[in-house]
């Protein structure tokens, strides 16, 4: 059946249903994969996905899921490979398959539920160290043939990666999302991801500043090269650069006291 986003219903299941909710419980790992199909089968991918739900949450099962859902990555099936996809991302399990193809899928399910472009983002940081050289090829292909105004997630990512990155290609992008402009979080992940970057970066500042218009920005590219420069040498010192720019109530300064996310790094 086409997969609906997997989530346990409160009301009460129709019986037939109900039924292959039973028939899960006794159907190994591989088997229960093979129900995730878009077939013509009612409510078996449902059932399948709530009793992998479970066994997802169980030691002795992650393993051999992991491997089983490595093998589907390049299924024929479009909706298993989106399951196999969110499942491995769920487990923190990065390789070259997985990165190859996780952007063939704009939105990869999780059990339950669907994908958000935030746990995505948080996945591919921490896949980061066992998977960076890979990782990079794919967001800088991404970052080629991106929609208009989605480029800046991928330059977020590949400037995880630190001086290295390409930071004459992503420094633009990433100094233009400094502006006030409605995105939800961008000017922060931006200006952290600037100073990822280095000092490299000071002249794309410096330029920026000079033409900038925008006072959500201009505070930010201050703030970005006194940072560069050197580390607050005092409180005083440390409390002037976060009245400076305080881009919001999340922290005080953004590049010293802000993550995407509690575990992202």
């Amino acid at each position: 059946m086409l997969l609906a986003p997997i989530v346990l219903a409160s009301a009460v299941l129709a019986p037939q249903r109900q039924d292959l909710r039973e028939v899960a419980r006794t159907r190994s790992n591989a088997e229960l994969i093979d129900w995730l199909r878009d077939d013509e089968v009612r409510w078996n991918a449902s059932a399948a996905g709530a009793e992998l739900v479970q066994r997802l949450e169980l030691r002795e099962h992650q393993a051999e899921l992991s491997r089983l859902f490595e093998l589907r990555l390049d299924d024929r099936d479009l909706q298993v490979r989106k399951v196999a996809i969110g499942v491995l991302q769920r487990l923190i399990r990065a390789s070259a398959s997985l990165l190859r193809n996780y952007t063939t899928c704009t939105y990869p399910e999780w059990i339950p539920g669907t994908s958000t472009q935030r746990e995505a983002v948080l996945f591919l940081l921490r896949c980061r160290p066992v998977a960076g050289a890979v990782l990079d090829r794919v967001l800088r292909q991404e970052l080629d043939r991106c929609a208009p105004g989605q480029g800046w997630i991928y330059a977020y990512l590949l400037a995880a990666a630190g001086p290295s990155a390409p930071s004459e290609e992503i420094a633009p992008l990433l100094i233009t999302h400094l502006r006030h402009n409605g995105v939800h979080d961008d000017a922060l992940m931006c200006l952290n991801a600037l100073y990822r970057l280095g000092p490299a970066i000071r002249l794309h500042a410096r330029a920026a500043l000079e033409r900038s218009q925008d006072p959500q920005q201009r505070r930010a590219l201050q703030l970005l090269l006194l940072e560069l420069a050197g580390p607050a040498p005092s409180e005083a010192e440390t409390q002037r650069r976060g009245a400076l720019t305080r881009l919001t109530w999340k922290c005080l300064n953004p590049i010293r006291s802000w993550r995407f996310g509690r575990d992202s790094h």
